[in-house]
């Protein structure tokens, strides 16, 4: 529930932003449709919800092409890039100007349990159900429950922070302070 005054006393759009360029996020693609019309978008609000029943959330900006695509299929895919897949990352973020099914020329897509897009290489995906919708007045949480998953072995995730992309080297470990 949002109480009446909150939203009044939210900072600018622009200061927020500006501060959130501080997290480190998992770079994901969200992918819906069946084949002629699937569409998707680089996404890094995306986490685990709960593991009793498995499920993951999603947050999809209301202006994205996907956002109404997830409530009319009622299925959806997050695939978390790796470090070699930065083309893809662009692809769906629309820095090369594809848009719907035009993007899933980029990278090689297949279907596990709900028929949503599934990206081949991507260090994990989740083929889910949409459960539920949260609004907000920008985005909606769309939450989805995990109906078959897919896992690489090995690699390294694709991160986003500061307006660019890196990884981390998993197998060294920071010292105590």
């Amino acid at each position: 529930m949002l109480y009446p005054t909150s939203l009044d006393r939210a900072i600018s759009p622009e200061d927020f932003r500006n501060a959130m360029r501080n997290q480190v996020s998992t770079v994901s693609i969200v992918a819906c449709g069946d084949v002629g019309s699937r569409t998707g978008l680089t996404a890094t609000a995306a986490c685990a919800l709960s593991d009793k029943p498995a499920m993951v959330s999603i947050c999809i900006n209301k202006s994205a092409s996907a956002h109404q695509a997830i409530l009319d299929v009622g299925c959806f895919s997050l695939n978390f890039l790796s470090a070699g897949q930065i083309r893809l990352a662009d692809t769906f973020s629309g820095r090369t100007g594809l848009t719907g099914e035009a993007r899933f020329g980029e990278g090689t897509w297949n279907n596990l349990s709900t028929g949503a897009p599934i990206l081949d290489g991507a260090l994990a995906s989740f083929d889910c159900a949409l459960e539920s919708r949260h609004e907000f007045p920008s985005h909606s949480i769309f939450a989805g429950v995990v109906k078959a998953t897919r896992v690489q072995p090995e690699g390294s995730a694709l991160l986003y922070a500061h307006g660019r992309y890196f990884t981390l080297d998993c197998t060294s470990r920071p010292k105590a302070a």
